[in-house]
């Protein structure tokens, strides 16, 4: 450390003093003083710290709270309003499915082996502000609910469930079963959703009665004990639905039915953690490199295609693109819409074409390399085509169509459609 680049030393013991506190702070054990430029350099910076009151270095250990360091987009390193950092750690974790607004996992030692009376706890945090959460709990079994700094917080316990207020900062939550909670109202939220595509189906007189049977008696079973059985049972219908009746298609990057990229890689930030990869100097033996992607939309329309991923441009490769073997277009320059929402990651367009109902294939090339020397470099994370208009926000999709999460940002505006790239025909 040093207070000022240009010239060695502090211009004071105030600015020498701050920064020793800063390196006692993020517990530092310990640090050289230069003492060269005067003869009483040592023993006036130790008279200093003396005089500081900083703990002692040696003994002082960081408040910490530990995430799975092996799962993706299950923490990353930082440190909480309260002084807490959250680190990675190797203990035995899995993820805690809870929705689409709320993450969590559970890990052995959630703030280490130091603190033996916490073995092992859930840990769970909202991505979208401060909600409710109702979950359910075993009878007899013992709640403890705490902060990151292992702080016992006050909860809102019944005979078969425990309430708790998420909000940004994780919540540490031991006595929990992992296998057997999800929230109710997320649950209630995914009923909602389903019944507003069931009535959508039902205008294109499609036959739901099955599945009306299936929703009428998943909402009269729905309590905290069954609240991860429903949404297991409605999961995949529900996604049925939303590929048949929503204005959305939703393809994840790193699952195409068919590729020559170098593979599947893994980047904290992105969706579901992973994305397709290409890094290659050598262009392929036969063809381009190419991603193939299958998909279903359930309404002829005219569909903006978007990208997350390396927007073509500075650094990165052009992409080509065609569906059901039809006219290639190449994008060599994509323009990002809004920020990164992982490092090199951002939402860009690449066009629009007009598709019948039924089952189709997207093929993305990657045509030429870039740079100096040059290289075939391309990632691809996640591919929406939307028949309304698409608000980029993230890793988060573009569900539900009613419901608790059915927010201003996650449905598509009304009114006019916003201004698209040039329409391209199949």
């Amino acid at each position: 450390m040093q207070g000022d680049p240009a010239a060695p030393g502090y211009a004071s013991a105030d600015q020498f003093q701050q920064d020793c506190a800063a390196l006692a702070e993020a517990h530092f054990r310990g640090f050289f003083v230069d003492g060269t430029a005067t003869r009483d350099g040592p023993v006036a910076a130790a008279a200093i710290v003396g005089s500081a009151g900083l703990p002692p270095l040696t003994e002082t250990a960081p408040a910490t709270c530990f995430f799975p360091a092996l799962l993706p987009n299950l923490g990353q390193p930082r440190r909480f309003a309260n002084g807490v950092w959250w680190l990675p750690s190797i203990a035995n974790a899995r993820q805690v499915v809870l929705g689409d607004d709320l993450a969590g996992y559970e890990i052995a030692w959630p703030f280490g082996r130091d603190r033996g009376d916490v073995r092992s706890a859930v840990v769970l945090w909202s991505h979208t502000g401060k909600q409710t959460v109702t979950l359910y709990v075993r009878s007899a079994t013992e709640i403890v609910v705490m902060d990151t700094a292992g702080r016992v917080l006050r909860s809102q316990k019944g005979r078969d469930q425990v309430r708790l207020e998420v909000g940004p900062e994780p919540l540490v939550v031991s006595g929990l079963d992992a296998a057997a909670i999800f929230p109710v109202e997320e649950a209630y939220a995914m009923l909602a959703e389903f019944e507003s595509l069931l009535r959508l189906a039902e205008a294109r007189r499609i036959n739901t009665t099955s599945l009306r049977t299936m929703v009428r008696d998943a909402r009269s079973q729905l309590r905290p004990a069954t609240a991860a059985h429903i949404r297991e049972l409605v999961q995949e219908p529900l996604q049925n639905l939303r590929q048949v009746l929503s204005p959305y298609v939703w393809l994840e990057g790193e699952r195409p039915i068919q590729h020559n990229f170098q593979g599947v890689a893994f980047q904290s930030g992105t969706s579901e953690g992973s994305y397709l990869k290409l890094e290659r100097l050598r262009p392929p033996r036969r063809g381009s490199y190419r991603a193939r992607y299958a998909f279903i939309v359930g309404q002829e329309a005219t569909y903006d295609l978007w990208v997350a991923g390396t927007p073509p441009g500075p650094g990165n490769s052009p992409i080509a693109w065609s569906v059901d073997g039809g006219t290639e277009l190449t994008v060599a320059q994509a323009q990002p819409a809004g920020e990164p929402y992982a490092p090199g990651f951002a939402w860009f367009p690449l066009g629009q074409v007009t598709l019948r109902e039924g089952r189709h294939v997207l093929d993305l090339a990657i045509p030429e390399p870039v740079g100096s020397p040059p290289v075939f470099r391309a990632g691809v994370d996640a591919v929406v085509l939307a028949r309304e208009p698409f608000r980029p926000q993230g890793t988060r999709k573009p569900f539900p169509l009613q419901g608790k999460g059915a927010d201003e940002a996650s449905r598509p505006p009304n009114g006019r459609r916003e201004a698209r790239p040039n329409p391209r025909d199949r």
